[in-house]
This record gives C-alpha cells, structure tokens and sequence, in this order.
C-alpha cells in the first residue's frame, strides 16, 4: 500500500517562500514615486517672499528640491555663456544665503532658475517687485514727482 501523501500546510508554504526569499537576496528598495500634485507641493513658492532674506530661502529651497550641485551651477553657466568658467561658487554660496539683506544680482538668479529647470519667468518676476520695494525704501523720490 502506497503510504499517504501528507496534505500541505499553511506553515510549509511560508517556510518555502522564506527559502526562496533567502535565495534570491534583499528586495530592491522601490524608486520614490510622487504624485504630480505632491511634486508642485514641494516645490518652493516664489510668491510667499516679500523680502530679500525670504526670497534668497525660497531660492536656497528649489536648489535643494532640484538636487543640483553649485559646481553644476557653475558649469552650467559656463556651457551656457560659451566660457571656461562660470559664476564662481562663492557669487553662488552668495545668493543662497537668506541671511543677506541684499538681492542677489539677477544674472545669478538666472542661472540659479535655469539650472534647477524652474519656472524662470516667476522668479524674475518675484525678483523685480521685491528689488523696486527696497530701491523704493532705500532712495525718496524727488520733490514733485
């Protein structure tokens, strides 16, 4: 008489998935996928800056969102101007540092923008309204204009 074949149980099936995970190695962590939505919610708001501190933050932010390097930066610009070299790290460190009073100058905005693949028209444009508010504060108009 043939002996009886033993019913498989619930305990036998994981322990041959666990044999096969062990063989075949860790998973392969999944890429980081984000919705559209969540992707233009992390993207830094031009519009929230009022000043020059906030407004070098929110471009301090969208390099940091872009993941793009100063010396990319740089390099970018220097392909981009047909030179050997580009604006130097130090004009980039410059214009990322929220804790100046100044704007940083708008060819280094620029290129900044340009490089992280932002919206270049809204930054320029951000960048416009708060330089004329501090030239405004900074110089009276004359009398009678």
């Amino acid at each position: 008489m043939p002996p009886q074949a033993r019913l498989a149980t619930p305990q036998d099936a994981s322990a041959r998935r666990a044999r096969h995970r062990a063989r075949a190695g860790p998973k392969p962590a999944k890429p980081l996928s984000l919705s559209r939505s969540l992707r233009k919610a992390l993207l830094p708001r031009t519009r929230l800056a009022t000043n020059p501190q906030q407004y070098r933050y929110q471009l301090c932010l969208l390099q940091a969102w872009a993941g793009v390097s100063l010396q990319e930066i740089s390099q970018l610009d220097a392909l981009n101007q047909s030179k050997n070299y580009g604006i130097p790290y130090t004009t980039l460190h410059d214009a990322l540092n929220p804790k100046l009073s100044r704007m940083p100058a708008l060819r280094v905005v620029r290129t900044i923008v340009t490089a992280c693949v932002a919206d270049l028209e809204q930054w320029v444009g951000v960048w416009r309204v708060i330089n004329v508010q501090q030239f405004k504060r900074s110089n009276l108009p004359p009398t009678g204009l």
